[in-house]
């Protein structure tokens, strides 16, 4: 079954947006800001979600938690779900295209029409105990594939009705729709004297499933699985399917496996090659993104094969070919999710982060004309006051505007016209949360951005 967190902070990773940045050379850069203290809330985060309003989910090891301010404020989810969750475990949700939003976990699923306000306990046909821990969603049609229950169900009327499409031996861990319709369903060892499974796929939005594993690589067998060879050596029994993903810029199709790493597929998810790339990745893969040409890679440490330190968040900008750590070695990586421009939401064992991805030289360089300059901001970090000064060579309109983690607008200080000098702007930050900012200014054809920490 996928690994569920035990402990978490929810955190937010940063970066500024690409326009503000002048570009020289490839780089790239991350920064983090936390947005919820999940030490004192002891959770954990399984999967995540970001639904309509922008409204973020994190399923947790303590039900379910939404903020509808970008991580600011919280609020803790549970009316339906208490006591009818087994350790009160969330592993996935999604919502169709009117906003009916489901849950998965280990035991039964769940829908919500009030935007995860309160939740309904759906019961599957023939399946007791479904632990339904995959799901995907597009338009009115949703798939849940379960564990324990060995299925695939599907509902083409927003979770009104349910139909069972597919059973196999072992249990479910992913499903996906690609942009072409096809749907792919991943499984894992819920069958583990014999656990050969790997993906599934179907063309006919599920009415009809073939194997697809070809060029995928085994997991080793655990002890107690039988699997060994004439010389007593534990040998490949299947494969674990952790997490699917599929780029609509490209059409490349991502697997995690809890073993081998990541896959890729170009087929749209019948033929798949080992992403085998310059910078050594951990085995033990949890989930995978693939959006606007980039990937992120998410790893665990394997509690079976007692190895630490092998977790991470890894990051490709070039489909695979090369990756860059994002300095998460030794965290348990659970979950991703797309979030704003160039962002993804990352959950670990410690929380969840906003984590950016932009391709810059140095933020302090300035992208036209020297004669005006932007100085770093005096104190920094600070809290909650800060000083910017600049200089202006020419009689210009001069802007200097501050922005969030996502690019978004925070306030502007600045919007004249100036005659030559040197001046100073204040910026208060009381009002916002702790966090990395920028701040940008214009003037004619000049544009320069710094970054600044607010710390409270």
């Amino acid at each position: 079954m996928k690994a569920i967190i035990l402990s978490a902070f929810v955190l937010l990773a940063s970066m500024m947006p690409v326009d503000a940045v002048a570009q020289q050379s490839a780089t790239t850069n991350f920064g983090v800001d936390r947005v919820l203290d999940g030490v004192k809330l002891k959770i954990g985060v399984g999967s995540l979600f970001v639904g309509a309003n922008n409204n973020i989910f994190a399923g947790t090891s303590n039900y379910l938690y939404r903020s509808s301010d970008s991580g600011t404020t919280w609020v803790h989810l549970m009316n339906g779900l208490e006591n009818k969750l087994p350790f009160n475990d969330v592993y996935a949700i999604s919502a169709t295209a009117n906003g009916t939003m489901f849950l998965g976990s280990g035991a039964d699923l769940f829908m919500s029409t009030d935007a995860g306000n309160s939740w309904q306990d759906i019961v599957l046909p023939n399946s007791s105990e479904p632990a339904a821990i995959a799901l995907a969603a597009r338009d009115s049609t949703v798939f849940v594939g379960t564990f324990f229950g060995k299925s695939i169900y599907r509902s083409h009327n927003c979770g009104s009705n349910w139909t069972q499409v597919f059973s196999t031996a072992g249990g479910f861990n992913a499903i996906m729709i690609t942009p072409k319709g096809t749907v792919l369903a991943g499984t894992g060892n819920a069958d583990p004297q014999g656990y050969t499974e790997g993906i599934y796929r179907s063309t006919d939005n599920g009415n009809s499933w073939s194997h697809a594993d070809s060029g995928l690589i085994g997991e080793i067998g655990k002890i107690g699985d039988g699997t060994v060879d004439s010389n007593g050596n534990m040998v490949a029994t299947g494969y674990n399917i952790q997490g699917l993903s599929c780029d609509s810029s490209t059409g490349v199709v991502y697997a995690a496996t809890n073993g081998e790493g990541i896959f890729r597929s170009t087929d749209d998810g019948q033929i798949w090659t080992q992403v085998i790339g310059k910078t050594p990745m951990p085995m033990y893969a949890s989930a995978v993104l693939a959006v606007g040409g980039k990937v992120w890679a998410a790893f665990h440490n394997d509690i079976g094969t007692g190895i630490a330190g092998d977790g991470g968040l890894y990051y490709s900008s070039d489909s695979g070919a090369t990756w860059q750590d994002v300095d998460f070695i030794g965290k348990n990586v659970s979950c991703l999710y797309p979030y704003g421009k160039d962002s993804v939401l990352v959950g670990t064992d410690d929380g969840v982060y906003v984590v950016s991805s932009t391709t810059v030289t140095a933020v302090d360089e300035p992208t036209h004309n020297p004669n005006f300059t932007l100085s770093q901001n005096y104190p920094n970090p600070f809290n909650p006051s800060t000083t910017i000064r600049y200089s202006v060579q020419k009689r210009s309109l001069v802007t200097l505007s501050i922005y969030n983690v996502l690019g978004q607008s925070v306030k502007t200080l600045v919007n004249d016209v100036k005659a030559p000098g040197v001046y100073e702007a204040s910026f208060d930050g009381a009002s916002l949360p702790s966090g990395t900012y920028f701040y940008r200014l214009t003037a004619g054809d000049y544009s320069q951005t710094k970054k600044m920490v607010l710390l409270k």
